[in-house]
C-alpha cells in the first residue's frame, strides 16, 4: 500500500497482488482486501465532501457568490457518491454481483467480458470476508482522518 503513495493516480494499489504473490496469496484475495478497504475510505471521503459543501454553503454562502461553482461542486460530490455506492454494491451485495454476471454473460457482451466473470466470482468470495472487517476498517479510517486534522 505504500507504493500507492508514490505512484501516479495511486496505481500502486494494483501492485499489491504482485508483492503478495511471493507469500502464496491469490491475486483475488489481495485485490479484494485493497478494494474493500478503499471502498470504506472512499465512502468516508464522500461524506467529508458533503460536509465540506454544506460548510461552504453556510459560511461563504456559496449559492449567492457563485452558482456555477456550487453546481460543479454538487455534481462532483454526487458523482463520487454514485461511484462509492456502486463500488460498495459490487463488492458486498450478492444481488448486484448476480446482476453483473447476468449482464456480462449476455449474448452481446460475453465475447468482450471473457474471463472477467470468473475473476469477479473469485473476488466476490474474498470480498465477503473483507465485509466482516468493515467496523475495524471504519474505526481505523476515522482515527487516521482525525489524526490528520
Amino acid at each position: 500500500m505504500l507504493t500507492s503513495d508514490v505512484t501516479p493516480g495511486r496505481s500502486g494499489y494494483f501492485l499489491t497482488p504482485v508483492y503478495l504473490r511471493d507469500q502464496d496469496v491469490p491475486a483475488s484475495v489481495s485485490l479484494s482486501g485493497i478494494l474493500g478497504i478503499q471502498t470504506v475510505e472512499f465512502l468516508f471521503k464522500v461524506f467529508g465532501g458533503v460536509l465540506a459543501l454544506v460548510f461552504l454553503i453556510e459560511t461563504v454562502n456559496l449559492l449567492a457568490v457563485n452558482q456555477t461553482l456550487f453546481i460543479l461542486s454538487a455534481v462532483g460530490v454526487v458523482l463520487m457518491l454514485v461511484g462509492a455506492v456502486l463500488l460498495a454494491a459490487l463488492s458486498w451485495s450478492q444481488r448486484v454481483i448476480n446482476l453483473f454476471n447476468r449482464i456480462a454473460n449476455s449474448r452481446f457482451l460475453s465475447r468482450f467480458t471473457g474471463g472477467l466473470v470468473g475473476r469477479i466470482e473469485e473476488y466476490k468470495q474474498s470480498a465477503q470476508r473483507t465485509r466482516k472487517a468493515i467496523p475495524e476498517i471504519a474505526l481505523l479510517t476515522l482515527s487516521c482522518g482525525f489524526s490528520k486534522v
